[in-house]
């Protein structure tokens, strides 16, 4: 069987394809280390998905034979913790590059079609402004 000469692998012979071509899930923060808000439904699901299995696996670790509140609140703390790196991964795959952030005016090297201020999607934005920060930008 012959692979299709019009797609292109991942790593092509220039080299590998260029992440930054890739569609955040989540938010850079404006200032600091870290993740801001989701970006689309993939970033909300992660979220809400979080919140949930924290809320009942919290409910879970009560209905267990009662060892004492020291077992209980290690067992939540370690669950918690577990959810947590899991999430962070998630945010390392899926969001922007992690570096330190200094505030609005540090720009954000965010793929083309977002803003470089804050990272919004601009998508479907044709006015030449950012939504979100005002920042004037480049409509895609």
């Amino acid at each position: 069987m012959q692979k299709n000469p019009t797609r292109q692998s991942p790593n092509t012979a220039d080299g590998p394809r260029d992440v930054r071509s890739r569609k955040l899930w989540f938010h850079a923060k404006t200032a600091g280390w870290g993740f801001g808000p989701p970006t689309c439904w993939q970033g909300w699901t992660v979220l809400v998905a979080y919140v949930v299995l924290i809320a009942t696996g919290s409910v879970a670790l009560t209905m267990r034979p009662w060892r004492g509140i020291g077992w209980y609140i290690g067992s939540v703390s370690i669950y918690i913790g577990l959810l947590s790196v899991a999430v962070f991964f998630v945010c390392v795959a899926k969001g922007p590059r992690l570096r330190w952030r200094t505030g609005p005016r540090d720009a954000g090297n965010y793929p083309e079609g977002y803003c470089q201020q804050c990272g919004y999607d601009l998508t479907a934005n044709r006015s030449g402004t950012c939504p979100e920060c005002g920042a004037p930008c480049r409509t895609p």
